[in-house]
């Protein structure tokens, strides 16, 4: 796959607040010993010599994944799966050097109320500057699975499958805020990491009418040491149309080789300090209106563990007629994520992420943290109103609660077959722990998510309709702008598909068209003080047109 996506936006601009009482003639005054400066924001595009780029995203990757299975004899098969692929992700975002800007308007080389009189040499220095984000990744992957049945019970037959696992993964990272010809100067920045496992399941009759799943996983990570995770499931078929099951197990995720590299970047906001919640009123001075924003990874990065159990049922009242239901629990342990900057819970809930006017120390501390620190070391942080460290980070834990379920009907015609289908997910409990904190991530955010299709095939042609709602929810009044309610979001995706038949070059043959968004329906809004932009639930790209072709051999 190779994806090239570009962000046309309008010219670059900065805001910037007045260097000194007058110095650029704009309105302020003595409120005590404070001098409240007012600020100015401007384009640098009335300039002759600015030269507009736009924000490109470019995505390729490519992988292979060969399998060969080997009948074993009296009913065992070998299952040999092998993977090699490889990813390049390249964001190269137009900046301006922010450092450089501030120098040129102190010293009166740019005004920023008369952009264009400045020189062409000072505009193409200031706008001489890109933030890089290039990640390369490889991924070698080994798998083989023994299974079959062992031997007879009074129940039925007892099945089992071993399998051995290898995975060789590697990552190469290159980024930060450089001279648009100087990106090659910037250090590479790489991890990799082997795991080792080996994994067993035995499917057991009880009963006739009950059948038990136990297995276990053990892997052995190069970098996280090893552990052992057991499920335990089972299935009741107390009738011919009602079967219940459940399962319990825990799981097992360490953080990627990616995040492992611990690159982190910061990016400076001036005058966007309000759009930050502060819900203890630690902001004291409104003068210091800037923000540093930390993203990437950082600090040392513990594994992700879970337990979950969860029951479900499933009913066949007709014929070609069934529906399920599936309550789960899942409990999280040192969660890995990061808090929203215009969530007030947020703050709350992670204080030490939200460093309000920070100490020289503070200062200097979290810059010393940051690949680029050094482009911020000669700001005054006195003008700094909060630190948001948003790089990825363990949390203490969560808890999450919901109902997982699904009907569908099935049936043939003089017309062809028809099937009807909707399933969905409703969150009843989404609960983050910090300490003593805790914070409901359901509150202000969409707890009920559906998906409903119609689909028709005959012949050789197939075609399908599937609609995906996203239930409204309550916008949250820390960010939210003169309005309490987020709208629901409904789109409609199409997919017509033809099999070619024959022999030759049509045989196995296939061509399918996909229309998503058919309707091109926009995203309900989120109105708020936005100036660090994060996507939101019902996001989207508007209607998008696929064509795809496949062959068989």
């Amino acid at each position: 796959m190779n994806r090239e996506t570009t962000y046309r936006s309008y010219p670059e601009g900065e805001t910037i607040s007045e260097p000194g009482p007058d110095q650029l003639g704009l309105v302020g005054e003595f409120v005590g010993e404070l001098y409240e400066t007012a600020a100015v924001g401007f384009s640098y595009g009335a300039h002759p010599a600015y030269r507009h780029r736009d924000l490109e995203i470019d995505i390729e990757t490519w992988g292979i994944t060969p399998e060969l299975a080997i009948d074993l004899g009296n009913s065992w098969q070998l299952r040999n799966t092998l993977h090699y692929g490889k990813s390049d992700n390249r964001v190269d975002q137009p900046q301006s050097n922010r450092d450089r800007l501030l120098g040129y308007v102190e010293s009166g080389q740019l005004d920023p109320l008369d952009v264009a009189s400045a020189d062409a040499a000072v505009i193409q220095d200031i706008l001489n500057w890109v933030r890089l984000d290039d990640v390369e990744q490889e991924m070698f992957f080994f798998r083989s699975i023994a299974d079959g049945e062992l031997f007879e019970l009074p129940a039925g037959t007892l099945r089992a499958a071993l399998g051995i696992e290898y995975t060789k993964d590697k990552a190469e990272k290159r980024n930060g805020d450089v001279s648009r010809d100087a990106t090659g100067t910037l250090e590479r920045k790489k991890d990799d990491r082997d795991i080792k496992s080996v994994f067993a399941e035995l499917s057991v009759p009880v009963f006739e009418s009950l059948a038990l799943s136990l297995s276990a996983r053990y892997d052995d990570y190069s970098d996280f040491g090893d552990t052992t995770n057991p499920n335990i499931g089972f299935d009741w078929n107390p009738t011919d149309w009602l079967t219940v099951f459940g399962k319990w197990g825990e799981s097992f995720n360490a953080p990627t080789v990616l995040d492992r590299i611990a690159t982190s970047q910061g990016t400076y906001f001036p005058n966007t300090a309000s759009i930050v919640p502060d819900p203890n009123g630690e902001r004291t001075n409104p003068n210091r209106d800037d923000v540093l924003l930390l993203e990437g990874a950082g600090g040392t990065l513990q594994p992700q563990t879970a337990e979950t159990w969860g029951l479900g049922f499933e009913v066949r009242p007709l014929e070609g007629l069934k529906a399920n239901l599936y309550y789960y629990e899942i409990d999280f342990e040192e969660l890995l994520g990061a808090p929203n900057p215009q969530s007030a819970e947020a703050v709350l809930l992670n204080p030490e992420k939200f460093i309000f006017e920070p100490t020289q120390a503070e200062w200097d501390a979290f810059l010393a943290q940051i690949d680029n620190g050094d482009q911020f070391a000669d700001l005054d942080p006195n003008q700094v109103g909060i630190i948001v460290d948003r790089r990825t980070a363990n949390t203490d834990r969560a808890e999450l609660r919901g109902i997982d379920f699904g009907i569908r009907y099935d049936h043939s015609t003089n017309f062809g077959y028809w099937s009807y289908g909707l399933s969905g997910n409703y969150s009843t409990e989404f609960d983050l722990f910090q300490g003593a904190n805790v914070t409901d991530q359901l509150e202000f955010n969409p707890d009920l998510f559906v998906s409903a299709d119609i689909g028709w095939s005959g012949d050789n042609t197939r075609a399908r309709l599937t609609f995906r709602y996203t239930d409204g929810y309550d916008a949250n009044p820390s960010q939210a702008v003169n309005q309490r309610k987020v709208d629901d979001f409904l789109t409609t995706n199409l997919l017509v598909g033809y099999d070619f038949s024959g022999s030759g070059i049509t045989e196995g043959l296939s061509l399918r068209f996909n229309v998503d968004n058919l309707f091109d329906e926009e995203p309900p809004e989120l109105r708020t003080q936005q100036s660090i932009n994060y996507s939101r639930t019902g996001y989207s790209l508007g209607r998008i047109y696929k064509f795809g072709l496949s062959k068989k051999f």
